[in-house]
């Protein structure tokens, strides 16, 4: 009696695994179906380039979906992070971000900044608090562009291999530090003929991608090489860890950058430093960023460009298989992103 007992159970424990399993897949199902009648926006800082998802007066989507539906959407060239706007208990609203990787990222400068513009479309400014993963973020919506506080940039050791270090170098990439802004970052300064940009796209993003993942931080580390550093700015190249690939602009790369080679000291005013740094200027291949250390508080200052608004549905089709070649983007997104 006792064995029936015991097989019995057994037969409805797997049994109700399965339904389990045939439930879960009808959910992601029915809230990816779900997900194309979501309003959403498209749009870029210095061509770093979001889709934003409004989830506000929507329920929960579960975030498998949104790590799959981000998989499919940022695969393409048109869209290096999925923005996810919600209602939140302690700040004015909540962003998530999702990449190319599939990963929930804590932090990202451009995204926050973007997350700021469609805010000030709806009335609120100038200042407004953003709730992410590395904390309450305050912003401010400013007459031209908005400006985000970051907070303190820390320096951290998930990057520290002396003979791996050494190689680089040899490389013409000279360690400058691995820092958290955000976001994790290991900076580099440019040397010999990396100086002048005579790379390709592919070697650069090869070499990156390397040291992205011997990073000692969960998702790999974002890597951005400083070009051409002068006292008012210099030019930066960034290999995003979500993206998997170097984007036109990346702003926690920005503000690594800048605390990097710069540090705090150089914005406050003291006897050894009567002239402080008012701003920094950080030259990418989209456009620029101001950068700047107030209220013991690193700043990302950016102008976004919104290119259209409506729904996911819109942009992105959920019905084409992500393999065999399928581009799952809609023909007017490539248009609109290819445009700009």
């Amino acid at each position: 009696m006792a064995r029936i007992l015991l097989m019995s159970f057994a037969l409805l424990d797997f049994r109700g695994e399965i339904l389990s399993k045939f439930w879960g897949k009808i959910k992601v199902r029915y809230d990816r179906d779900n997900l194309s009648r979501l309003s959403a926006e498209i749009g870029n800082i210095n061509y770093n380039r979001f889709m934003l998802m409004d989830l506000r007066e929507e329920d929960n989507i579960l975030d498998e979906v949104l790590s799959s539906v981000s998989k499919l959407i940022c695969r393409t060239p048109f869209i290096d992070d999925v923005l996810v706007l919600d209602n939140s208990t302690c700040a004015d609203a909540r962003l998530r971000i999702f990449g190319g990787d599939g990963r929930e990222a804590e932090f990202c400068g451009n995204g926050t900044l973007y997350t700021l513009s469609k805010l000030k479309s709806e009335g609120y400014g100038p200042k407004v608090s953003l709730e992410t993963g590395a904390g309450i973020k305050e912003g401010h919506i400013e007459a031209e562009g908005c400006s985000i506080q970051i907070g303190q940039v820390q320096a951290d050791s998930f990057f520290s291999d002396k003979g791996y270090i050494k190689k680089l170098q040899d490389k013409e990439l000279k360690y400058l530090g691995s820092v958290w802004a955000g976001e994790p970052h290991v900076v580099f300064q440019a040397t010999g003929s990396w100086i002048t940009q005579k790379f390709s796209r592919e070697n650069f993003e090869k070499i990156c991608a390397k040291i992205s993942h011997s990073a000692d931080v969960e998702g790999g580390a974002n890597v951005t090489v400083v070009f051409d550093k002068k006292m008012d700015g210099f030019g930066i190249r960034t290999f995003e860890r979500g993206a998997l690939r170097m984007t036109a602009c990346c702003g926690s790369g920005s503000v690594a950058a800048v605390a990097t080679v710069f540090g705090s000291s150089a914005f406050e005013k003291d006897q050894e430093n009567p002239s402080p740094i008012d701003a920094v200027t950080v030259h990418s291949q989209g456009g620029t960023h101001r950068v700047s250390f107030k209220e013991n508080s690193w700043w990302l200052h950016g102008c976004t460009t919104r290119l259209a608004q409506g729904l996911v549905g819109d942009f992105f089709d959920s019905n084409l298989p992500p393999d065999k070649g399928h581009v799952p983007v809609s023909y007017p997104l490539m248009a609109l992103t290819q445009a700009r």
